[in-house]
């Protein structure tokens, strides 16, 4: 969790093609606030399929996260900064 809600990462599924995106959730509303696209991350033409996140630090307005994608070597982590505003 973060800041008291839930992170989403959200993609197409199987084959499908469209953006990775990482989501906020206060867990209790219907709202629910895009945080990040991960497209300059997993690429534009053949992307890389994000399958995990992992929180490394929360400061006040932002995370520091790890994204581990499907089908890469070793998951090939990526560390980002993602805005919590």
């Amino acid at each position: 969790s973060y800041l008291g809600g839930i992170l989403i990462l959200a993609g197409p599924t199987g084959d499908g093609v469209g953006p990775y995106q990482i989501f906020g959730w206060d867990g209790e509303g219907d709202r629910v606030r895009l945080l990040r696209d991960l497209a300059d991350i997993s690429g534009k033409k053949k992307p890389k399929k994000a399958e995990a996140l992992l929180v490394l630090e929360q400061r006040s307005t932002t995370l520091r996260v790890l994204v581990l994608f499907d089908g890469e070597k070793e998951g090939a982590p990526t560390e980002i900064e993602v805005s919590t505003l």
